[in-house]
């Protein structure tokens, strides 16, 4: 029997797996495992750019609650707070208390921190 009569008979043949039967299932776990390497990458890929994002944001958030003299727009801003205070047993409120504090606002980055006057 040649070669070719052999691989005939095994593509037309009703008894166990075919040629191209076995072709698919290989071209579908190769298509599988790329997929997975792909994702891998990806993942990496999102994983250092969100570190480079914090240690970017950690380092500003810093230099803004330090004051550094790099940090730009600084301004004083009034600031009311609201106290409400309830009643343990019924629940209900008895007073409501407003406090005004003057707070100075430091922006640098996309970053805000607020820091309250001393004597406020």
């Amino acid at each position: 029997m040649k070669i070719r009569e052999r691989i005939r008979n095994k593509l037309i043949s009703r008894r166990g797996e075919t040629f191209i039967e076995v072709l698919v299932a290989v071209l579908i776990i190769a298509f599988a495992t790329l997929m997975v390497a792909a994702l891998y990458s990806a993942t990496l890929d999102t994983d250092s750019a969100v570190q480079k994002r914090d240690k970017q944001y950690y380092e500003t958030l810093q230099k803004v609650e330090e004051l550094d003299p790099s940090v730009k727009n600084s301004k004083e801003v009034s600031v009311t707070v609201t106290d409400h205070e309830v009643d343990e047993q019924t629940g209900e409120e008895k007073a409501e208390k407003d406090f005004k504090l003057t707070v100075d606002a430091y922006t640098g980055e996309g970053v805000t921190a607020f820091r309250a006057k001393e004597g406020t």
